[in-house]
């Protein structure tokens, strides 16, 4: 029992020397250090989210070309908003960094503009998926008449054709 407390010591230690010795993410961090980004960062949640709305916006199934675009897009956005955070931090920007955020910005509207402005609906279900939904829909509702027809609603003992909600027989006004 004692080793398995000195184990999760241990873990918990190298978790935390992992976490202090990992390089931070900022706006000209290399791509390579981009797709090592620990899933748990606000970093890696923008990154989720860019792709999984731009893959909503062209219908939930994009090509090759569009994932790409997407990628791109997704990476450019998470590099400017680690750089606008680097200005509201620091308040300062230098020369270079205004030239860089202004070339990622026209490179991400370029990308956006690629993928299309309007959104793609999603694409519509093909004849096949329509007609296997149709079957299985037919299926259950025939299992669920054949369940009903073997299992009649039980009856209490002390209600009647005739009895009302309290349980007792009513009686018509004369």
């Amino acid at each position: 029992m004692l080793t398995d407390g000195m184990t999760m010591l241990r873990t918990a230690e190298l978790i935390a020397a992992n976490r202090a010795s990992a390089r931070p993410i900022a706006p000209y961090s290399r791509r390579a250090t981009l797709a090592k980004l620990d899933q748990r960062t606000r970093e890696a949640r923008l990154l989720r989210e860019a792709r999984a709305e731009l893959v909503r916006h062209v219908g939930g199934n994009p090509s090759a070309v569009q994932l790409a675009l997407i990628d791109q897009a997704a990476q450019l956005r998470l590099r400017l908003a680690c750089m606008d955070r680097k200005f509201a931090e620091d308040g300062t920007f230098t020369e270079h960094d205004s030239r860089t955020y202004l070339a990622w910005s026209n490179s991400y509207t370029r990308a956006l503009r690629t993928l299309g402005l309007k959104g793609t609906a999603e694409r519509p279900p093909s004849l096949a998926e329509h007609l296997a939904a149709a079957a299985a829909a037919r299926a259950r509702a025939a299992a669920d008449t054949r369940s009903d027809a073997q299992h009649p609603p039980a009856r209490t003992p002390a209600s009647g054709p005739h009895d009302g909600p309290t349980g007792h027989v009513e009686t018509q006004p004369t």
